[in-house]
């Protein structure tokens, strides 16, 4: 095998400010860049401005009031953000359910999402309560339907159906399969109705329970229909540290950890060749 590395070696610090209660109040980047925060006497962050003078703020009310320079009203949300505001002055906004799940997000164009969540369960049909049901928006000024989901009773999903056009008529399915205990994903299909073309990726796991395989399967080309996988592999160390990741190209990403388990090096075999076998290994190093 024939290759080469390059080494970068830098130090990178980041001094912090943090106020009596221990909230972040200072950020020094190594560039040089003084980011400050202002927050209220409950900790929540009220302000933010970036290293150029810009100022992002929060609101935590159910007013969506910003308050002043000095300070911001208590929270009666129970600290769940209502109003987000660019230095340009756009915002954002949300609505939260009874259990503080979002209901409604308006975004800084003005369109609205809406969010609603099962009350009920009901295994035969995938409806787990308290787990997410429908994602609509409104489209000229009807509500229309995104997104809908089912649910194992365990609570992993199910199904996502999302809806391509507003009328029902096009959908795209993700279903996801696990294994005989729940516990480890194996399989994510993707179809949509008016086709037999499918995307599936599927995973395998070791007696630990760690990811060793991720092979996509999909067709050659838009032209050419004939299946083909392309499998990602996994190695791990002692300590079930990711150790190397091999791509479906054959590139390998590396990572060697010292004794007290920081990260040392990182390097990437990049394959170039076949015959011989070449790869190229730029490094980088850690202190």
């Amino acid at each position: 095998m024939a290759g080469y590395a390059f080494c970068l070696r830098q130090t990178l610090t980041r001094p912090t400010t943090y106020d009596n209660n221990g909230a972040m109040i200072k950020l020094i980047e190594p560039d040089g860049a003084v980011l400050t925060f202002q927050n209220t006497e409950e900790g929540l962050r009220y302000a933010k401005t970036d290293g150029i003078g810009y100022k992002t703020r929060y609101s935590y009310r159910t007013d969506r009031s910003l308050g002043d320079p000095d300070g911001q009203a208590p929270s009666d949300t129970g600290g769940q953000v209502t109003l987000e505001q660019d230095p340009l002055g756009a915002t954002l906004e949300y609505d939260y359910g009874i259990y503080n799940q979002p209901t409604r997000i308006q975004d800084k164009n003005g369109n609205e999402q809406h969010i609603t969540y099962y009350a009920t369960s009901n295994d035969a049909t995938g409806a787990l309560a308290g787990k997410r049901h429908h994602v609509q928006a409104i489209i000229d000024g009807a509500l229309v339907t995104l997104e809908t989901w089912t649910w194992n009773t365990n609570g992993t999903p199910r199904r996502k159906t999302r809806y391509i056009h507003s009328s029902g008529a096009r959908k795209r399915f993700t279903d996801y399969t696990y294994d005989v205990s729940s516990l480890h994903l194996e399989e994510i299909r993707v179809s949509a109705t008016n086709t037999s073309n499918t995307r599936t990726v599927t995973y395998t796991y070791d007696e630990l329970g760690r990811r060793l395989t991720e092979t996509a399967i999909r067709r050659a080309s838009a032209t050419d229909t004939t299946p083909i996988a392309l499998t990602t592999t996994y190695q791990y160390d002692a300590l079930d540290r990711v150790i190397k990741i091999t791509d479906p190209l054959g590139n390998i990403a590396e990572t060697i950890y010292d004794q007290n388990g920081k990260i040392r090096q990182e390097k990437i075999h990049y394959r170039v060749s076949d015959n011989p076998l070449i790869c190229l290994f730029p490094a980088r190093l850690y202190k």
